[in-house]
């Protein structure tokens, strides 16, 4: 896999990994599309079940309540084998971005112009795209399948929800719409704080290498700079954990 000098965006999230490991993609893709799908389908079936054991308890004809028991009891097995499932592909879909992705990234760097490195703003910027890829690449896909599966989750609902009560639907797509606005809000000012507490935090990860590494030890020792070290550690520190508020 080779790293190529363009803007990414969204639609990479979901480029990369199919283009790495298209079947687990492709089969991550469908169980959650299927799983968005299940609480509507588990209602309509409950809502059958019922219908038909209290015709049987009217009229008679035991039988028919075999094929919604059967349907129920079918949708709660995928349910309890889901996690499964998604834990065994998320792993295996991890793990091959890990070779592919972090692979390209370290070619990346090392093709790098001396004066980039120099930068504090580049190297920032080198830093967190170098931290952990293949997971920030398959937290992008899970993140769009999460979307793609509340749109069909609520979807299935509200349809459901309509047929019977139309304006309790209509009423819940108003609260939604705010929620969901003020929600893409409040992910954008994480993201930024995320990036604004990161270069912190890759001072203190340094500072931390300097005063508990081997390889410093005896310039530790000969220059003795533990103490004042330590508490310019504990300060980048204690703003990466707090965050480093607003920017001016």
């Amino acid at each position: 896999m080779t790293i190529t000098p363009r803007k990414y965006s969204a639609l990479d999230f979901i480029r990369i990994p199919f283009r790495t490991q298209p079947v687990l993609s492709g089969l991550k893709a469908l169980i959650v599309i299927v799983n968005a799908l299940v609480p509507s389908i588990k209602i309509i079936e409950t809502a059958s079940f019922v219908d038909t054991a209290l015709d049987i308890f009217k009229n008679g004809g035991g039988n028919r309540i075999y094929t919604p028991l059967l349907l129920l009891a079918l949708i709660s097995a995928y349910t309890y084998c889901f996690g499964i499932f998604m834990n065994l592909i998320n792993t295996r879909l991890t793990l091959r971005l890990g070779e592919e992705f972090r692979t390209a990234v370290t070619e990346k760097r090392s093709r790098l112009e001396y004066r980039h490195i120099e930068n504090n703003d580049t190297w920032e910027l080198i830093s967190r795209v170098s931290n952990n890829p293949e997971g920030r690449i398959s937290g992008g896909y899970d993140i769009l399948l999460d979307v793609l599966s509340i749109i069909l989750m609520v979807g299935g609902i509200l349809t459901v929800l309509a047929a019977q009560v139309w304006w309790a639907a209509l009423a819940i797509v108003a609260f939604s719409v705010p929620l969901f606005f003020a929600a893409v809000k409040s992910g954008k000012t994480n993201y930024e704080a995320f990036k604004n507490a990161n270069k912190y935090q890759r001072r203190a990860g340094y500072l931390e290498w300097v005063l508990s590494g081997r390889d410093s030890v005896e310039e530790r020792a000969l220059f003795g700079y533990t103490s004042s070290l330590s508490e310019r550690w504990y300060k980048e520190y204690e703003t990466a954990r707090k965050g480093p508020g607003p920017r001016p």
